[in-house]
C-alpha cells in the first residue's frame, strides 16, 4: 500500500543516513590525525565509539522501544544523533570529539534497532519480509556510499563539513520522522528493563577491543592485554548468564537453537568481521602511504 511505500521511504532514508556517516567518518581519520596532531590507535576511537556503542546498546534500545513506545524512542534517537554530529564539526580537541562522537553514536543506537521493528508492525504479514529487506537494502547503500560522500565533502572542505553535512541530514530527517511518523496506535509492551545486561555489553565488548588492540601491540602476554581479554570474557559469560535468569532478556539465547537463525548471525558477524577493517583502514593506507586524495 502507499502508506507501507511512504513508511519504507522514510525509515530506510534514516538507515542511509546513519550507516552513510559511519563510512565517510573513515575516510577523514588522516585529516583529522593531522589536524589534532594525534596517533593512528587514538584516531581509530573515533570510528571505532560507533561501533561499540551502537553493539552495546542496540539490545537495549530495542527493549526500551518496546515499553517506552518505539517511534517515540526513534525520534529521539534522530535528535540526539543530530545534535551529537553537529557538536562534532565544532570539536577543539581530539577529547572532545570523541565525546561528542559517543553521543552521536548514543543517537544511532537508538534509531538502529527500532527501524525494522516499526516498520515489521506496520507492514502486512505477507510484505513484512519484502518490507525489511528492502529497508536493509537502504542501509546497505549507505554503508558503500559513504566513503564516496565523505571522499567528495574532503576535497572541497574539510573533515568538519562530514559531520556539518550528517547533522544536516539529521536535521531534514527529524523533520520528516516528526511530521510523518505518528505514535498514536502503537503498541507497548511493558516490562523490567536488563539495564545491568547492557552494562555487562558495555564492559565486554570494549575491553575486547582494547585487549586486541594492546594485544597487537605488545603481545597477548602483555599484562594489560590480559587483563582487558579477561574481563572481556567475564563480561560475556556475564550476559549470557544473565539473559538465562532475566525473566525479560535483552537477547533470548534460546532462539540460537534453531539452525537457520544461528546460521544467519553467523554470517552477519563474518561480513561484519571483514568488511569492517577494511573500511576503516584501507582509506587511512590509500592516503597516508599512497598519497591518494580522499576522493
Amino acid at each position: 500500500t502507499k502508506d507501507e511505500t511512504r513508511l519504507l521511504i522514510l525509515l530506510g532514508s534514516g538507515s542511509f543516513v546513519l550507516m552513510s556517516s559511519l563510512s565517510s567518518i573513515n575516510v577523514a581519520l588522516p585529516h583529522v590525525q593531522r589536524d589534532f596532531d594525534a596517533s593512528l590507535s587514538e584516531v581509530q576511537w573515533v570510528a571505532l565509539l560507533g561501533f561499540i556503542i551502537s553493539a552495546s546498546l542496540t539490545l537495549l534500545f530495542g527493549r526500551v522501544g518496546d515499553v517506552y513506545g518505539r517511534t517515540r524512542i526513534s525520534r529521539t534517537g534522530v535528535v540526539i544523533y543530530t545534535t551529537g554530529a553537529l557538536l562534532c564539526a565544532v570539536s577543539p580537541t581530539l577529547p572532545v570529539l570523541l565525546a561528542f562522537r559517543a553521543v552521536m553514536a548514543l543517537g544511532m543506537a537508538m534509531v538502529i534497532p527500532l527501524s525494522a521493528a516499526i516498520l515489521a508492525a506496520a507492514a502486512r504479514p505477507e510484505r513484512r519480509g519484502q518490507l525489511i529487506g528492502a529497508s536493509a537494502s537502504f542501509a546497505a547503500a549507505g554503508q558503500l556510499m559513504g566513503p564516496t560522500i565523505g571522499g567528495f565533502i574532503l576535497d572541497v572542505f574539510s573533515w568538519r563539513g562530514i559531520f556539518l553535512f550528517n547533522g544536516g541530514l539529521g536535521t531534514l530527517l527529524c523533520a520528516a520522522q516528526f511530521l510523518l511518523l505518528h505514535a498514536g496506535s502503537e503498541e507497548r509492551r511493558p516490562g523490567r528493563l536488563d539495564v545491568l545486561g547492557a552494562a555487562l555489553l558495555l564492559i565486554a565488548f570494549p575491553s575486547l577491543l582494547l585487549g586486541l588492540t594492546l594485544g597487537s601491540r605488545n603481545g597477548l602476554t602483555d599484562s594489560g592485554a590480559s587483563v582487558c581479554l579477561g574481563l572481556a570474557v567475564l563480561g560475556l559469560v556475564a550476559f549470557a548468564v544473565r539473559e538465562l535468569r532475566f525473566p525479560a532478556p535483552l537477547l533470548r539465547l534460546d532462539l540460537f537453537r534453531r539452525l537457520s537463525f544461528s546460521a544467519a548471525i553467523a554470517g552477519i558477524g563474518l561480513t561484519a568481521f571483514v568488511q569492517n577493517p577494511i573500511t576503516l583502514f584501507v582509506p587511512v593506507y590509500l592516503q597516508t602511504v599512497l598519497e591518494l586524495s580522499a576522493l
